[in-house]
């Protein structure tokens, strides 16, 4: 195969390299995350939808993005939330 992936360090990608061209992994060493909370935004974002919405149509998936982001930027504003 031609093709090149970069995964993290875990060990079940080992598999993928026989499957493929060059197998990059990038360790990224404790503290060292180049954007830290993103993962952690993802998640939420994820079981935000997941939550409230009980499915994701497609068809309405900005919106959804939408309404996550205005309540993410504003959860320190209660009062000014709703």
């Amino acid at each position: 195969s031609a093709c090149i992936i970069q995964t993290d360090g875990l060990n079940i990608y080992e598999s993928l390299s026989s499957l493929v061209k060059e197998h990059k992994k990038l360790i990224i060493k404790t503290g060292a995350a180049p954007l830290p909370w993103v993962h952690t935004i993802i998640s939420n974002a994820k079981a935000f939808v997941s939550g409230t919405f009980h499915g994701l149509d497609p068809k309405h998936f900005q919106a959804y993005l939408d309404e996550f982001s205005y309540r993410f930027n504003r959860r320190f504003w209660e009062g000014q939330l709703f």
